[in-house]
């Protein structure tokens, strides 16, 4: 008589097995892509494996936001392999929760409750553990069971290991190539255990790229009732005294009104058409210092106008409130432009810096965020529409930048103005310090006759060369980033000229 051996099938559902499969397979994949190696194209790799993962667990159908979201992730993706950096990251991030939302939370009816359903789901990485650990318990896998299906497991697999070991030996030893691939991944396994600290290192990252598939893929039901988020955002309390509380409110405007006037009348006399400063002013006070702090103003007064205009309608829709905040919105454009024409200034007598840079990016943010507010005050779109506005808007200022590379814009832009004047100075350290992407900027720069920085470049790019050869010996295809190969490559290779 025979025994049957032990059935194998689980009690989970058809979406839970898919979703358990796939997180495994993108466990694998993570470790595949990311031990022991620096993070590059390989990231792009994984977010394209974690959204096909979205796809598969949850079984979202083809539809027009699933191919916008494609035509996104694709280039974003790409980018990894060109150059990582913040921007390219914090898309990637957004792309995810977005796809998360689509995908898990197909069924909620707006694209602001997906995603923030699908926000909310990050934030509690516990969950994706909890339902591991109820599929386990849900398993038919167990006690006796279990014992007698590891016996039918192992009847199965250490016979074909025996095996395979025993054809590995001899086709290693008759073929030098298959024997060196065996032997290195021997030793491979056998380092491995043996190093404690490695261990746990790795099982530190197989903990973390479980609890992120985990987290992702675990099916979800659609949430009862209505969450916070979901609910349309309540005006401010009703004031005990109507009258009083709309004098306050036009009272505070007009003030907030003057106070900009007396600041933009200041930039219109001594910055706009350049006339000479009040004594005890220097230039580089007027131009740069105060420069956040305006900035700050411009966004504390987006906080304030949008709370004026949460009160109840007998006061937002008065007339003298309506129209001093729509000309407060007036005096912070020309405010911002006021510190945009600061930097500029600044750059022109001094140099050109990444902070710079995405100081000025911020207040283009800014200022389509105040064009939003002027729609959200005329219209009354509602306070939903304008944050998820302004998120959209933020998203698409990182989408563009990643793809920029700024450091390598500013180098250039430095050089060519301290190469079209002999009497400008340059900061050949924060050249150096824009890393790889100034490596052309300074070769420029060293190979510049009858110019004191240019020693200066040349000794930097002579301690740098060997670091530059070794980076190229030790790349590994998964941390490409072709950007900082390219430029690394010139380093390595190119002698610099030098005339005196």
């Amino acid at each position: 008589m025979t025994t049957a051996a032990p059935s194998l099938e689980q009690t989970r559902s058809p979406r839970e097995n898919i979703a358990a499969i796939a997180a495994a397979l993108l466990i694998i994949s993570g470790d595949f892509l990311f031990w022991s190696h620096d993070p590059g194209v390989s990231l792009g790799i994984f977010a394209a494996l974690a959204v096909a993962a979205l796809v598969a667990a949850h079984g979202s159908g083809t539809n027009a936001r699933m191919l916008i979201i494609a035509g996104l992730l694709l280039p974003s993706a790409v980018q990894t392999g060109i150059e990582l950096s913040l921007s390219n990251l914090i898309v990637l991030g957004a792309l995810g929760t977005v796809t998360l939302g689509e995908t898990a939370f197909a069924s909620l009816h707006t694209a602001s409750s997906r995603w923030a359903e699908s926000a909310w789901a990050l934030l509690r990485p516990i969950a994706g553990w909890k339902w591991l650990r109820s599929i386990i318990r849900r398993s038919p896998l167990g006690g006796a069971q279990l014992a007698r299906a590891s016996e039918t497991i192992a009847r199965v697999i250490l016979p074909t290991a025996a095996v395979t070991l025993v054809f590995a030996v001899l086709l290693g030893a008759g073929n030098a190539i298959l024997g060196r691939w065996i032997f290195t991944a021997i030793n491979s396994v056998v380092g491995w255990f043996a190093d404690p600290e490695l261990v746990f290192a790795r099982t530190l990252l197989w903990v973390a790229l479980a609890t992120f598939a985990l987290t992702i893929l675990r099916p979800r039901e659609t949430p009862a009732g209505k969450r916070i988020w979901h609910r349309a955002v309540p005006d401010l309390p009703q004031p005990k005294n109507a009258a009083l509380a709309l004098w306050r409110s036009i009272t505070a405007l007009a003030v907030l009104n003057v106070l900009f006037f007396a600041a933009n009348t200041a930039d219109a006399l001594y910055l706009w058409t350049g006339g000479a400063l009040p004594e005890g002013v220097t230039y580089s006070e007027f131009v740069h210092h105060g420069v956040y702090s305006l900035i700050a103003a411009v966004v504390l007064s987006a906080v304030v106008i949008v709370l004026i205009f949460q009160q109840v309608p007998t006061i937002r829709t008065a007339p003298a409130v309506k129209a001093l905040g729509l000309f407060w919105i007036a005096q912070n454009v020309v405010l911002i432009t006021g510190v945009l024409l600061r930097l500029q200034r600044y750059v022109e007598v001094y140099d050109l810096s990444e902070l710079r840079v995405y100081v000025g990016c911020f207040l283009l943010l800014v200022t389509a965020g105040l064009g939003l507010l002027t729609v959200h005050l005329v219209s009354r779109k509602g306070l939903g529409w304008l944050l998820l506005t302004n998120l959209l808007a933020t998203f698409a200022l990182f989408f563009v930048l990643q793809f920029r590379d700024v450091a390598k814009w500013v180098a250039e832009s430095n050089v060519a103005r301290w190469e079209a004047d002999r009497t400008r100075m340059l900061d050949v350290e924060y050249l150096a310090s824009l890393g790889a992407s100034a490596i052309p900027s300074l070769i420029r720069v060293a190979e510049m006759p009858d110019r004191a920085e240019a020693h200066q470049a040349f000794v930097i790019i002579q301690k740098r060369k060997p670091r530059a050869q070794a980076y190229l010996a030790e790349l590994d295809w998964r941390s490409w980033q072709q950007r900082d190969v390219r430029n690394m490559r010139l380093l390595a290779t190119h002698e610099v000229r030098t005339l005196r």
